[in-house]
């Protein structure tokens, strides 16, 4: 393999990992917005789970997430500020709950 050649494969090894990883985004972006259920900014979504995935792929998954109604979307000006839809955030909190009452009687 030569350097030109090891350069490419390296390059497209991380290109494929890094576009798999944003594959999960939208179920861990929904998922994290559900169980805080509060109001959150792009840039606030993006430092709370610790930069795991890029600004932009955030924006995108919660831009895709409003058009496919799960989550709200409210202009403040320049800003946008995006919260659960309150029918999912309640099913989630309640499938929680049933989840760690089954668990504990099975313990």
């Amino acid at each position: 393999v030569r350097g030109g050649q090891r350069v490419w494969f390296l390059y497209s090894l991380m290109m494929c990992s890094a576009k798999s990883k944003d594959a999960a985004a939208p179920a861990k972006i929904l998922k994290y917005m559900l169980e805080q259920n509060r109001p959150y900014s792009t840039i606030d979504v993006f430092m709370n789970l610790h930069k795991e995935f890029g600004k932009t792929c955030v924006q995108r998954t919660l831009d895709q997430l409003v058009a496919e109604g799960k989550v709200m979307e409210k202009v403040y000006g320049k800003q946008k500020v995006y919260s659960p839809d309150q029918v999912n955030a309640v099913v989630f909190k309640a499938c929680i709950t049933i989840h760690a009452r089954t668990h504990t009687r099975m313990l």
